[in-house]
């Protein structure tokens, strides 16, 4: 079953109704819960208007154990350790600001999503906000 993580405030899962059409059970979520059981058609609703992520997507890489026998290694060149030669970090999966929200939400929104960030500060904010539109 798909996991799925909320980055809305609550979300209300809808479990089942009686023959009338009311809601007999129903379970609460809050942002950060995982998310099952959605069906298909929620799901996609869900998906676009950025309410919950793949779960998959924001589990974080195993972080390899520190050996303390080896030295230091300094911030150099290629090949090193913290040089060009590594992999950059996975930016935070950053929900999506409301229009109001500041500049720099913005900003932080647009790296989540790629974005670089010399990039995202020379826009300006109606810029960011038609350029991330969905």
């Amino acid at each position: 079953m798909t996991e799925y993580i909320l980055t809305a405030t609550r979300f209300d899962q809808v479990l089942a109704r009686d023959e009338q059409g009311r809601v007999t059970k129903l379970v609460r979520h809050r942002r950060g819960d995982t998310v099952t059981g959605l069906g298909e058609v929620e799901v996609a609703r869900l998906l676009r208007a950025g309410a919950i992520v793949d779960a998959e997507q924001v589990r974080a890489a195993p972080v390899p154990p520190v050996d303390d026998e080896q030295p230091a290694v300094s911030a150099g060149g290629d090949g090193e350790p913290g040089g060009a030669g590594e992999p950059a970090p996975v930016p935070a999966v950053v929900p999506r600001p409301k229009q109001a929200a500041d500049k720099d939400d913005w900003i932080a929104y647009a790296i989540s999503r790629g974005w670089d960030e010399a990039d995202a500060r020379s826009m300006t904010k109606p810029q960011l906000l038609a350029a991330l539109a969905e």
